[in-house]
């Protein structure tokens, strides 16, 4: 090709041939589909499109740095503009740091452009609002930090000084809402802070009151709600929620309250007493519930649900188990969205184990359980989990209704058998053995603890720890160790001082062999001392008293 030839021609025998700036074109449009596909084949982090995308940059770069005909075209300034988008899009999506600096690195090329010498003319490629914004991402989304949400809130203030001084790059490198979001968003996720919240709110306020024709969305609140309750500044996260819905009702439609800000601002609702929350703040709770402009999802019920079990009034499990009610319903009747799950089912047993005044508690967790277990038979929720079994046994073994720590095991085999056992259902068992009754008029012990049982627990949890190591799911820890010795404690075993005794050093040993959660504290040495002063037959009190002498030395 000739640089003279600036348009079409055609050849003596009829033939159109492209001209010089028209062949640029193609090979740019070409070359940034080739780029296009790395970046897009970059989703599993490789390094091989990175570097394939950049080796097609550096062919372009290499033929815009060797023109010295005419100026090119907006339009294929556009197309170059796009070359290095691309690879940035690919260095973003690595999302390894050595990548977002070499994305920060090809927007510097393009900002200092100007002061190269083959590009001094009209040849200046401005980097678009788009590729700002990849950039602005990457800062905010790879290894977060103060330092990073500066870099990104720097590049905002280029981008407005683009916008308030004017000129060719003013129109393409403007800040939209979503390069705003992205600062504010490397702000939250800098540090949970008090500085990064103030930040954070100061570049949302700045841009609230400076660009009125930039609307922020619901996820550019509901990172900063997010952190917000992190703080537990809970009045400022629903003060937050309330100026979304005024910005929407005074005429800002794109400032709009999603589901996620919803269950933000339920939480909040939530923890903004400090405390347990009154009964009429519990119905306050319901009737937000019930009167949102968002149809609520099955975390906006859980939410509810779960302040209910935590609030320890007296109306709470069947209050709990009335929204289960109305999940169910929902969900019957065709909305999947409100399904209840685990959680849902979790939280409703848990405010049943709290009913203290419910004689029937364990039978009442049992239909819950049961009600899960039909409704999943239909397909419309989940299977049990480990933490929904978990609660069931913990309310069957707290209930003290009468074969509670029977039914309790069963369970805890079905779960062996499904392979959904984990510390927290062995801790929880355990607890069942070390309980013992007395009878509720003389005082005298009725049932005596299971330390046997509760010792053979241990045993398996311990031979799980030692042969898989940290990757056991049954790792043994200090409440472990601890309600063995209780058990024991609260036994009529033969020699249980002795036993305590020997249960204590085997938890010494594990936590000096690597086992951190193992570490003694005060209730496993007061365990023992329970253990020795309540031994009575004659012939073990000199060893409970030598088990005690020696306990104090090794105090």
């Amino acid at each position: 090709l000739g640089e003279e030839e600036e348009g079409s021609t055609t050849t003596d025998d009829g033939v159109e041939v492209m001209g010089t700036v028209e062949w640029e074109t193609k090979i740019v449009e070409l070359t940034n589909v080739a780029i296009d596909i790395d970046a897009r084949r970059n989703e599993n982090k490789s390094v091989m499109a990175v570097s394939r995308a950049e080796g097609w940059l550096h062919f372009l770069q290499q033929r815009l740095e060797g023109r010295d005909g005419p100026c090119l075209s907006d339009h294929v300034l556009k197309l170059y503009e796009e070359s290095y988008r691309g690879v940035i899009k690919a260095c973003i999506r690595s999302r390894g740091r050595q990548y977002l600096e070499r994305a920060i690195g090809l927007l510097d090329d393009m900002r200092s452009q100007q002061q190269r010498k083959n590009t001094s003319r009209a040849d200046l490629i401005c980097p678009a609002t788009q590729t700002y914004n990849l950039v602005l991402y990457g800062l905010a989304n790879t290894e977060p930090s103060p330092e990073n949400a500066k870099r990104a809130e720097t590049l905002l203030r280029e981008m407005i000084a683009h916008h308030e001084r004017g000129g060719r790059c003013a129109a393409s490198c403007s800040p939209d809402s979503n390069s705003f979001r992205q600062v504010i968003t490397a702000w939250t996720k800098s540090g949970s802070n008090a500085s990064a919240a103030e930040n954070a709110r100061r570049i949302l306020d700045e841009m609230i009151s400076d660009f009125p024709m930039l609307d922020p969305d619901a996820s550019t609140f509901n990172s900063l709600m997010t952190l917000y309750l992190k703080l537990g500044k809970t009045r400022e996260a629903l003060s937050l929620f309330d100026l979304i819905n005024s910005m929407h009702e005074s005429g800002r439609s794109d400032t709009t309250p999603d589901i996620y800000s919803v269950n933000l601002m339920l939480t909040a609702m939530t923890k903004r007493r400090g405390s347990l929350l009154s009964l009429e703040d519990m119905e306050a709770l319901e009737e937000v519930l019930e009167n949102l402009a968002v149809p609520p999802d099955d975390k906006s019920y859980n939410i509810v649900i779960d302040a209910w079990a935590k609030s320890n009034l007296r109306e709470a499990a069947s209050r709990a188990e009335q929204l289960l009610d109305t999940m169910e319903e929902k969900c019957r009747h065709g909305d999947p969205n409100v399904a209840p799950d685990g959680y849902s089912f979790t939280s409703t047993i848990n405010a049943i184990e709290r009913s203290r005044h419910h004689r029937a508690r364990g039978s009442w967790a049992e239909q819950v359980f049961r009600r899960m277990k039909d409704m999943h038979s239909r397909g419309l929720v989940e299977e049990p989990t480990t933490p929904v079994y978990n609660a069931l046994m913990n309310t069957l073994i707290s209930s003290g209704e009468s074969g509670s720590i029977e039914r309790a095991e069963a369970l805890f085999y079905e779960m062996q058998a499904a392979n959904l056992t984990n510390a927290v259902t062995y801790n929880t068992l355990l607890k069942g053995y070390s309980t013992f009754e007395r009878n509720k008029r003389s005082g005298r012990i009725i049932s005596f603890s299971q330390p046997h049982k509760a010792e053979r627990l241990l045993d398996e949890m311990e031979l799980s720890h030692y042969t898989k190591g940290a990757a056991s799911s049954i790792r043994p820890d200090k409440y472990s160790y601890t309600t063995v010795i209780s058990a024991y404690g609260r036994s009529n075993a033969k020699r249980k001082a002795a036993k305590s005794f020997e249960i204590l050093h085997r938890m010494i040993d594990s936590y000096l062999e690597g086992n951190a959660a193992a570490k003694p504290g005060t209730f496993a040495f007061n365990a023992v001392l329970n253990a020795c002063a309540h031994t009575r037959p004659p012939g073990e009190r000199l060893e409970g008293f030598t088990i005690l002498c020696k306990k104090l030395i090794l105090l």
